[in-house]
């Protein structure tokens, strides 16, 4: 299933990071302060969700770490190695997701695709935070900014074209859930 950010069933809220708690308000560009200058097409971008998202969810002695992101630039195939290369050149990318990763995929189109996984489920399963789909951003007519929306994919839908980033010296915030 896909689901726009407010029409998450109450079954899943348990399991979905709440953008609104830090911050990241739906459909206002307020506080999605990465790159606040690029142009409305960009802030359609799964890029630029996941830029603004992950250094909201992970600090480092309780400081977020937006500034960290801050330049860098990627398609959706090329924002885990970004982000690993950023935060943890020593950390490996893995084919295994953890709540909070970054996602790369060779899916969809030549660029690729990128998103948050918010939850990992007992079947491999996971519920993702995304941008650029039917339901959020620039794909949407007419087209939006600074939105997202929540999908489930499968592990046979993720595994052998998707790469997560998960930082193991930084800290995922707490006060996430719905």
């Amino acid at each position: 299933g896909m689901w726009k950010a407010n029409k998450l069933p109450q079954v899943l809220k348990p399991y979905s990071l709440d953008l609104e708690k830090i911050g990241l308000t739906n459909k206002t560009c307020e506080n999605w302060n990465i790159e606040p200058q690029v142009g409305f097409f960009l802030k359609g971008q799964c890029v630029y969700l996941s830029k603004n998202l992950f250094p909201k969810l992970w600090t480092k002695n309780g400081q977020t770490t937006e500034n960290i992101m801050r330049g860098t630039l990627c398609n959706g195939n090329e924002c885990a190695k970004k982000f690993q290369q950023a935060y943890e050149p020593q950390t490996p990318l893995t084919d295994e997701p953890h709540k909070g990763a970054v996602a790369s995929t060779t899916a969809g189109s030549a660029y690729g695709h990128t998103y948050i996984v918010s939850h990992v489920f007992k079947d491999q399963s996971i519920l993702i935070i995304e941008q650029n789909t039917p339901l959020s951003g620039a794909n949407t007519i007419p087209p939006t900014k600074c939105d997202y929306n929540y999908r489930i994919i499968t592990k046979n839908e993720y595994y052998g074209n998707t790469k997560f980033f998960t930082p193991k010296t930084y800290q995922l915030k707490t006060n996430t859930k719905n």
